[in-house]
């Protein structure tokens, strides 16, 4: 585990000036920021409000470093508001932006370039540009006529902006879409080495890297971890990730999932020595928009986690003065000391649970529906951490290293698993046992009969449960040998309790162990599009609990005697301890938790909670929500 957690904090550039500079010093000593983002928005390509931009950030760096700071200037990479005369962004749909510069007008490179060099001269320890480090006017690249010509000239074909989405985004991989991801590819690695260029002729030891988005894994053509030694020359890499936790209230993602979509993709990070922060955002500030409560998890969970080198946190509002919203800074100084103990008792040690594979470049070879699908499917289906979502959903903690541990992979992720992984036991979705099949392995799949539209889910203990989505649920065939725990059934009468009818029932889940004896646990759901109600019960949390046991032979390390909505779980060991985090990212409390431990501990402490330890059980006292409450057991 990585043993550096920064804090950096972005602030507006244009605000820091007279006395804001000593009341967000100030603020920023308190919560201990040790970077510090001086943001500057988009190009100007007027010539004396670009010197006013310049002098000012200068003066800024130098003030930040004097009084103790690592100082990044932090800027869009392809914004242009002013009118200018450079090639735009083009869709799908033939609709050029207004204000995206496409990467392939060699006289926008000419302008940005310089740009970059007026910047390095300020002398900045880091150039970060902001998430528009993409395509994201279109969101599957860019269908402008010199993009278009360079994919004529690699595949033969002339194609219309309409054609693209067709040719390259339907059905199984193909040469038009290895072709059109190559070219965007291409695009934006060039001008990320003449962005390179161009810093080192000015001083090569200023770092430069790039806010991550869910595209800059694969679907640019590119992904992130690439592109960020590309920026980074000689340098050390950085990103900031992508999942935030104004997500919540904006998009609808549980908090879970979204520090999940943050913990895969810093696990890819760690393996390539790239330096990553959370995104750390609460958009669009102050408190009325994002709870404080949110954000504090967020980086709890993550610093906790040990992976994450840090967090870009957004706590100074982005227009106002610098003591308007001090409550994202309160809440974090009045955290310090559970921070302290995260660091102490969590972060060193080795996570342990289900361990969900995932991986990038996704796009590349996935097989992708042949209809009705849209840019947000793409998105979606090659790129969101889906096991993660489901798995935290049912209170089940999740790692994503180690071995000898039941394992989960979701979606198209299954075509890059590799067989040993299977040993341990699997839990899958149903278009990962349709892939592992596919690919000859024996996981019980017979038959996708189609796509199904049920209204209960019944389990083997005769409970059931509603069903609200009508997409991502199949019927499907078992194999002989295979044994069903639980059925989707089709609509009943149903009036004073009594259920009257002949419902149509079919798989839901099943077991199966094949001949090499590796034992599966398939849920018959798209991870990508079947709705919450498919996954969010206490009787799917209880049935995955069971289906652990199964795949694997093993107890889990801790879980809930029972289960609780959105209550997530966090793991750590080493040889002699084991640490427990528990958040409570619900609107209701949790009345004393009651928390169940496969092995044996000797002794037991407690970090922001109280709990009585008793046999292999530990009873905390009342959860509050956005609360945390550690264990620690010692052997």
């Amino acid at each position: 585990m990585n043993r550096e957690y920064t804090l950096s904090t972005p602030i507006i550039a244009d605000l820091f000036t007279g006395d804001y500079r000593e009341k967000a010093v100030n603020e920023l000593r308190r919560i201990g920021s040790k970077r510090v983002f001086l943001a500057i928005c988009f190009y100007h390509n007027d010539s004396k409000a670009r010197e006013e931009i310049l002098n000012n950030l200068e003066d800024s760096i130098q003030y930040l470093k004097d009084s103790g700071f690592e100082v990044g200037v932090w800027m869009w990479t392809l914004i242009i508001k002013e009118k200018n005369d450079f090639r735009k962004l083009t869709d799908p749909k033939g609709v050029a932006s207004d204000a995206y510069i496409c990467p392939t007008d060699e006289n926008f490179v000419t302008f940005a370039t310089e740009y970059v060099a007026d910047i390095a001269r300020c002398k900045p320890n880091i150039i970060l540009f902001d998430d528009d480090f993409r395509y994201n006017y279109g969101d599957l690249g860019c269908c402008c006529d010199e993009h278009l010509r360079l994919f004529k000239e690699k595949t033969g074909v002339s194609a219309k902006p309409a054609d693209i989405f067709n040719m390259c985004f339907t059905g199984k991989p193909n040469n038009y879409r290895s072709a059109w991801l190559t070219i965007m590819g291409d695009s934006f690695k060039k001008l990320a080495y003449k962005i390179r260029k161009t810093i080192n002729s000015v001083d090569p030891n200023i770092r430069c890297g790039f806010c991550t988005s869910d595209s800059s894994w694969g679907l640019d053509g590119f992904d992130a971890i690439e592109m960020s030694k590309i920026l980074a020359g000689d340098t050390k890499p950085i990103i900031r990730l992508f999942g935030a936790p104004y997500w919540y209230n904006y998009y609808g993602f549980s908090l879970a999932h979204i520090v999940e979509n943050e913990r895969m993709a810093a696990s890819w990070c760690e393996k390539e020595d790239v330096e990553n922060m959370s995104e750390g955002d609460v958009y669009p500030r102050p408190r009325y928009a994002v709870p404080a409560s949110h954000l504090e998890c967020f980086d709890m969970i993550l610093r906790a986690d040990g992976v994450a080198n840090g967090i870009l946190k957004y706590t100074f509002d982005y227009t106002s003065d610098a003591l308007f919203e001090t409550g994202y800074n309160d809440f974090h100084c009045a955290n310090r000391s559970i921070y302290e103990m995260l660091d102490k008792h969590f972060a060193h040690k080795k996570p342990f649970g289900v361990r969900v594979f995932e991986y990038p470049r996704r796009i590349f070879d996935a097989e992708l529906p042949q209809k009705n699908p849209d840019a947000d499917y793409i998105h979606r289906y090659t790129f969101d951490s889906h096991a993660g979502k489901i798995l935290s959903a049912c209170n089940i903690p999740i790692c994503r290293s180690g071995e000898d541990m039941p394992g989960a992979v979701f979606g198209e992720n299954a075509r890059h698993i590799p067989e040993n992984a299977l040993d341990n036991g699997m839990i899958l979705d149903i278009k990962a046992a349709k892939i592992l099949t596919e690919r000859g392995f024996d996981v019980g799949l017979s038959n996708i009969i189609e796509e199904y539209t049920p209204v209960e889910e019944i389990f083997s203990d005769g409970e059931r449960i509603k069903i609200w989505g009508k997409t991502g649920l199949f019927r499907i065939e078992p194999k002989k040998g295979a044994v069903v725990d639980s059925w989707y059934t089709t609509r009943l009468d149903y009036s004073y309790g009594s259920y009257v009818g002949n419902p149509v029932e079919t798989p839901s889940a099943y077991f199966y162990e094949n001949n090499k004896k590796q034992r599966f646990f398939v849920m018959a759901f798209d991870s990508v599009f079947c709705e919450k109600s498919a996954y969010r019960s206490y009787y799917k949390a209880e049935q995955l609990k069971r289906a652990i046991e199964y795949v694997s032979g093993k107890i889990l390390p801790v879980s809930l005697t029972k289960p609780s909505p959105d209550l997530y779980i966090l793991c750590k060991k080493d040889d002699n301890s084991m640490s427990i985090g528990l958040w409570n990212l619900f609107d209701d409390k949790i009345p004393c938790p009651e928390i169940e431990i496969s092995d044996n501990f000797s002794k037991v402490s407690f970090v922001n909670t109280q709990g009585i330890f008793e046999g292999n059980k530990v009873k905390l006292s009342t959860l509050y929500p956005y609360e945390f409450a550690g264990i620690i057991l010692e052997k």
